[in-house]
């Protein structure tokens, strides 16, 4: 005969869990209970119309047909056909289906999301039916969320392994501390289909899922360090779990709070499992003298139903249950009324709470730390969470994050940004103005140098939901065109996840966002650039630069950082700006072997300025003719990406398309007082010399002389490039005819040899010097007697002839600039002879 103490253990047992369900039922949206009340149904039958049907070979049906809702009648409600083919299934082979967590507790909300346990014999199951019963439970989560907007998550477990404590599912969270979560198992779980646990002590066939197998105190604080992970972005969720692990090690032969709860059950007492651990709790905190730290656990774990609870009739039930659950008499009370309010809370209260959150962070780590050594904590673990500590606070040049994602905070009904004209900064606020803002009357809560990174700052930190919140800005001219644009831009940024290991390793960019505005057109000097840059660590680095130069040095304090791993997004918002598209080409990594010999250069044109981009350095051009002179300046070969899409960009690509040919060409472009010349040959090489007009004929005749020198005489080419304003071929080469080149007022011969002997042909006369210093000296003095008959007798050379081993070796482009040395020295000798 079956005992009557275990029947009457038996009835508070089924009593506890019914009362469970009535408070989930009541916590529940009417439709997320009926969606609820179905789910046992759907797993136990297998038809066509039900979801997750394969053919009907998927597994299913409870062994135990025993079920804690009308689920038939649920499931017929959502499927008609099910009331007539409830037969029961040929082959049942679930073991049982439970619900845990907050399910049915007096902090269950109804935006909570469910976990259900699946129960499994693992001799009846091979690798394709698990697979094909995965399918079937992800189905069915789709049809809870779209069908009741019911969040749920099933979690398979074969019944061994609940037993053993081992969970293999889930190797980083639950693995050889598997123990923790089959505490919270036994401690939270509602029976709902199938099998009762055996530790209810019924008479029917049970499930028994064994002990709690118990731990060591390092054991547990390595499971704490998961926890504290987790709590960098959701701490009202982890912050309990982190203070029940700690306690644990610190009295780790002491019962469990599942142990408790059942001992309490026998007692005819129905705790709520987190009022107990509240309790629990409150009892390892009186031992250690920190009582205040568990009136800050109360504080974190009733907001968390604040922050998931929108409907205010709800969120009032919701504090009723926590009431009549007696959360006031565990530990010292705490101003619930205040806490309802949050939403209401002025920002730097919020603000002190994150920081409060973080020192509770940092005191968990610093008892962790205090076990260092022991085998299971991991020293580089800590470290990274260590460190994620300090970066919350990390101060200088980054974007503050001053909230936790879990902090509730559904959006500033408004938030205002206004230009300070006299300190040229923006400031943010939180109230509504009716007029023009008044900057000595109105609260600031944080001020930048550009409107961006205050967007950027309310975004990150919550203030900011596109849904509520009204964002104006002051004065309203100054709002960027692509606001819209922005706002979406840097929500991805924020909302990129970077990987944990990276925090061993010095931290280097990750993404940039660029975003150029010019809130006055005309003016180039109001141009402000914000950079925002995710970096391995998670951090975002804020960059401003204002100014007509500001794409120039933005560009260049960039390039002197590593390349970023993911591809640069920029937002141009002025009417004339940069190629997004070119943009994009100057931070992209390149896998291959980068080309020593070639200099690959990126030209940005910015409205009538240009920016040459080329290995890590900028040079800012600001004319046609500038560029065409610092791109000879380039030594090697070069080659040109993101050429210009207007008439320069067509000239470039003109000149330097010839590159491919077999010939070599010289190119004149005049601009006012001054000559440009540009040489290229046909490996893509080039080079560049200036000239004043009055000499510039000389120039080019002497260079036209030595370049055919050079090539043996093969023939090559003399343009000169005109710019023609309003022609539909803005830029016009003309070919230079051969008789403006053949003559020259007299040559001018330098010849080297290995011995460094110089031979000085001037005219009929053939001298040859010990040094390069006496040959220009010489040639020097020669040309200012000359100039005494011919004031503009030029001093350039018309060959230069090298040693016989290099001959022939030298491109011309390098024979032209060691020319250009030569006649440079024997310039400056001149002017010192006058």
């Amino acid at each position: 005969m079956f005992d009557n103490h275990i029947m009457i253990f038996y009835d508070l047992c089924g009593n506890a869990n019914r009362r469970r369900l009535e408070m989930l039922e009541d916590a529940l949206t009417t439709l997320k209970w009926k969606a609820f009340s179905a789910i046992p149904a759907l797993l136990h039958f297998n038809h066509p119309f039900l979801p997750g049907c394969e053919d009907g070979l998927s597994p299913h049906g409870f062994i135990r047909p025993s079920f804690v809702t009308d689920t038939f009648h649920r499931a017929g409600e959502f499927f008609p056909e099910l009331r007539s083919k409830t037969a029961p299934p040929r082959k049942s082979q679930l073991l049982g289906l439970y619900a845990m967590g907050s399910v049915g507790t007096a902090f269950f909300t109804s935006a909570s999301d469910i976990d259900f346990w699946v129960i499994l014999d693992s001799k009846s199951f091979q690798k394709p039916e698990r697979g094909r019963l995965e399918r079937k439970l992800r189905a069915v989560e789709k049809w809870a969320i779209d069908t009741a907007g019911l969040e749920i998550h099933f979690y398979v477990h074969e019944l061994s392994e609940i037993q053993r404590a081992t969970f293999s599912y889930d190797s980083e969270n639950a693995g050889e501390f598997g123990a923790i979560l089959k505490e919270e198992f036994l401690r939270t779980a509602v029976y709902v289909a199938g099998f009762e646990p055996s530790h209810w002590h019924g008479e029917e066939p049970s499930i028994d899922f064994g002990a709690i197998p118990r731990l060591s105190t390092d054991q547990y604080l390595s499971a704490c360090l998961t926890q504290l992970d987790k709590a960098f972005t959701k701490p009202f969720k982890s912050s309990l779990k982190i203070a029940l692990l700690r306690s644990l090690a610190a009295r780790p032969t002491e019962k469990m709070p599942a142990e408790i709860f059942w001992e309490r059950i026998g007692l005819g007492i129905q705790p709520d499992p987190y009022i107990l651990l509240l309790d629990y709790l409150w009892n390892h905190f009186q031992k250690i003298e920190s009582e205040e730290q568990h009136n800050f656990l109360k504080q974190l774990l009733y907001l968390k139903m604040i922050a998931e609870e929108n409907s205010p009739e709800r969120a009032r039930r919701n504090k009723d249950r926590i009431i009549a659950a007696r959360f006031q008499a565990v530990g010292k009370p705490i101003d619930l009324d205040y806490l309802d309010n949050f939403f209401d809370w002025p920002f730097e209260r919020r603000k002190g709470l994150s920081d409060e959150i973080t020192r509770y962070l940092q005191d968990s780590l610093r008892e962790i730390s205090s076990y260092l050594g022991t085998s299971q904590i991991d020293p580089s673990r800590l470290r990274r969470l260590m460190r994620k500590v300090m970066l919350r606070r990390a101060g200088g040049d980054v974007l503050e994050s001053i909230t936790f994602s879990d902090v509730p905070s559904k959006g500033e009904q408004v938030i205002s940004i206004v230009f300070n004209e006299s300190n040229e900064d923006w400031l943010l606020s939180l109230e509504r103005f009716s007029g023009r803002p008044d900057l000595d009357k109105m609260k600031t809560e944080r001020n930048a140098k550009t409107l961006v990174l205050l967007i950027a700052f309310a975004i990150y930190n919550n203030l900011f939901n596109r849904n509520k919140t009204d964002l104006r800005i002051y004065p309203s001219n100054f709002s960027p065109r692509r606001l819209n644009e922005i706002i979406d831009s840097i929500e991805k940024l924020i909302a990129m996840e970077t990987n944990e290991n990276w925090l061993d390793t010095p931290s280097k960019p990750f993404k940039h966002l660029i975003v150029l505005e010019e809130p006055e057109p005309r003016n180039s000097e109001s141009r402000m650039v914000t950079v925002l840059t995710k970096t391995t660590w998670g951090l975002i680095e804020v960059r401003t630069y204002r100014g007509k130069k500001a794409m120039a040095i933005m560009l260049t304090d960039l390039l002197s950082l590593p390349l970023p791993d993911v591809k640069t997004e920029y937002i141009l918002d002025p009417i004339q700006g940069p190629d997004p598209a070119i943009l994009e080409n100057i931070f992209l990594k390149n896998d291959e072997e980068e080309d020593k010999e070639t200099s690959t250069i990126m030209i940005v044109q910015d409205v009538n300025e240009y920016i040459l981009v080329c290995r890590g350095k900028t040079v800012l051009i600001n004319e046609v003719q500038e560029l065409i002179f610092s791109l000879g300046q380039f030594e090697g070969k070069v080659s040109l990406k993101g050429l210009p899409s207007n008439e320069t960009g067509q000239m470039l690509c003109e000149i330097f398309g010839r590159s491919a040919r077999s010939r070599a060409s010289i190119f004149r472009f005049q601009e006012g007082g001054r000559v440009t010349f540009l040489l290229t040959d046909s490996d893509g090489r080039c080079d560049s010399w200036e000239s004043d007009k009055d000499d510039a004929s000389y120039n080019l005749r002497a260079n036209y002389r030595y370049v055919y020198e050079l090539l043996n005489g093969k023939p090559f080419d003399c343009y000169s490039v005109e710019y023609r304003r309003g022609m539909r071929d803005a830029w016009n080469f003309s070919k230079i005819p051969m008789t403006e080149l053949s003559s020259v007022t007299l040559d001018l011969s330098f010849v080297l040899d290995s011995t460094g002997v110089v031979k000085v042909t001037l005219g009929n006369k053939t001298i040859e010097q010990d040094s390069m210093d006496g040959a220009c000296i010489l040639v020097a003095n020669l040309i200012r007697a000359a100039r005494k008959v011919n004031r503009y007798y030029p001093p350039y050379l018309t060959s230069l002839k090298f040693p016989m081993e290099l001959a022939g070796k030298i491109p011309i482009t390098e024979a032209m600039r060691k020319k250009r040395e030569i006649e440079t020295r024997i310039g400056s000798i001149l002017q010192g002879l006058y």
